[in-house]
């Protein structure tokens, strides 16, 4: 019978010059599972055997207590998979559900979306983790051109200048183009790239250290532009339309917005695009997982 991995033997004489082993080993039992074995030996004869059963899995169990794992700097991500109901889970883990106003549910990039009607928006309850001077904030939208701004996610004091917008993406009326601002509008840049053909579109907006706004559409840097530092107020976030007021309504349907707290990268952002949220992060789970396994493996 093989005892896997030998550790160490001690030895010794009795009164009576008999031998006495003890032996220990390791036992891998299954990726989850290994066994610590001491076995007692008279003569070079098993006189008894005793071995405790560790569960490595208890370790795996803990880290998918929570229903999904954070990307590096995730602060807030809402799937919009839920189907029905008026609460928009919060899949980073952070706690941050929204309530759905007036939207209805239909097909979406990935899973399920949100199609809004001029009236509806996903207010998220104001907390000073969104209050960010580096950020990145992403979404798909799918709308049609009208005569009116229209929101995709922001953060907007409802007294501005008082307040002043921390971040912001919205579609230009008649223009069809992005507007990525804060300082409500004080700061802005806008793509001359048009999102309002009744397409799915990935719109996203980054600024980093040193105050550089950029912004993406479909996973390509559309236009940058140096920036004022991000307005602070007490404001809700709120998807498909403008806090403090409500304004700017969007017509069309939104899926997947997150805000990160530093900006990513373009390759970041293009794996976002293409995975999708949630298998993002599943991925970032499992690699979690992997790298616990691998500690646990050299731990022991």
């Amino acid at each position: 019978m093989s005892h896997g991995e030998f550790l160490s033997e001690h030895f010794a004489l009795d009164m009576n010059d008999n031998l006495w082993y003890l032996q220990n080993y390791k036992e891998l039992i299954n990726m989850a599972a290994f066994e610590l074995r001491m076995n007692l030996k008279y003569q070079n004869h098993l006189i008894f055997s005793f071995g405790c059963l560790f569960f490595a899995c208890v370790f795996f169990f803990a880290l998918l207590s929570e229903s999904h794992a954070k990307l590096a700097g995730l602060v807030g991500a809402w799937l919009f998979d839920e189907g029905k109901g008026d609460v928009a889970k919060d899949a980073s883990g952070n706690g941050h559900d929204g309530e759905i106003r007036k939207a209805k549910w239909v097909e979406g990039k990935f899973g399920k979306a949100l199609e809004f009607n001029g009236d509806g928006a996903v207010v998220i309850p104001h907390s000073d983790d969104f209050t960010l001077e580096f950020f990145t904030i992403t979404g798909w939208v799918k709308c049609q051109n009208k005569g009116d701004w229209q929101t995709i996610i922001t953060k907007t004091g409802e007294d501005e200048p008082a307040q002043p917008r921390t971040y912001g993406t919205f579609v230009v009326p008649n223009d069809g183009g992005i507007h990525f601002s804060l300082q409500g509008g004080n700061t802005k840049i806008n793509s001359k790239e048009k999102v309002t053909d009744g397409n799915w579109h990935y719109v996203v907006m980054t600024r980093d250290s040193k105050g550089m706004l950029r912004g993406y559409i479909d996973g390509k840097q559309v236009v940058e532009g140096a920036s004022q530092k991000p307005g602070v107020n007490n404001e809700d976030v709120s998807v498909g339309a403008c806090g403090g007021g409500m304004r700017y309504w969007m017509i069309g349907a939104i899926d997947e917005p997150a805000i990160f707290d530093r900006p990513l990268s373009e390759t970041e952002i293009n794996d976002l695009m293409n995975k999708g949220l949630q298998k993002s992060l599943a991925v970032d789970a499992s690699n979690k997982l992997a790298a616990t396994w691998g500690d646990i493996k050299v731990g022991y």
